[in-house]
């Protein structure tokens, strides 16, 4: 009886969920959400027991997060929360697994989880002293914080904005002791390129997801 059940429940998620392809394939009757809450709780109280996540036992925390991930695709804490765990020890497994979540259509409001990913990329990926490298991070992270602005609504932070223009200015290879330089030349870029596709009645804003460009120019 419980066999059939199972079997009828999981036709008629396919039908009801949207993300249904995301979703463990395990024999759990559909209930795929209260056993993500329980594992949840599991993976809370592992955590807790460990001194730190290191290189010893960072694969089980991954594991146990695509676990969760299968369960429930559509819970945040999972990404921000149980991800930024693992961003030290395994920053790059980190940023894969945020992707997967940005690319979510369900999580799509959701600004925090891009934002996490390009901060683990500008923070916590080691500089390994390749400046093709060391671009193509910092235009990854770029991508990740302008996710974030336009998913942040009118009124984004302050610190999500200055994170993609210095973002965009280590794109261009300028490293930290010349940094204020590459923000002033991105500002300027980007405030050069909004008033050369300016129409008349728009402002130069309407052509840049950075708020209050000219302010911030003139600031810089």
């Amino acid at each position: 009886v419980g066999a059939m059940l199972a079997a009828h429940l999981n036709q008629t998620q396919k039908k009801r969920s949207t993300d249904k392809e995301l979703l463990s394939g395990a024999p759990i009757g559909g209930m795929h959400k209260f056993a993500s809450d329980v594992d949840w709780m599991l993976f809370i109280n592992y955590l807790g027991s460990l001194q730190s996540v290191n290189e010893n036992n960072r694969k089980e925390v991954a594991d146990r997060l695509e676990r969760l991930m299968k369960l429930d695709p559509n819970f945040d804490k999972v990404y921000q929360d149980g991800v930024l765990s693992l961003s030290v020890a395994d920053p790059d497994k980190a940023v894969e697994l945020l992707q997967k979540a940005c690319d979510n259509p369900q999580l799509q409001s959701n600004w925090k989880i891009p934002f996490y990913a390009g901060f683990i990329l500008t923070h916590h990926v080691k500089d390994d002293g390749n400046l093709a490298n060391y671009k193509e991070r910092a235009k990854r992270a770029a991508d990740f914080f302008e996710m974030a602005i336009k998913r942040s609504g009118q009124t984004p932070e302050a610190y999500i904005i200055n994170s993609y223009v210095r973002a965009l200015a280590r794109a261009k290879g300028i490293k930290e002791d010349n940094l204020k330089f590459g923000v002033l030349e991105v500002l300027y870029e980007e405030w050069d390129r909004s008033k050369n596709r300016r129409k008349d009645g728009a402002g130069m804003e309407d052509y840049s997801v950075i708020p209050n460009l000219t302010e911030r120019l003139v600031k810089a």
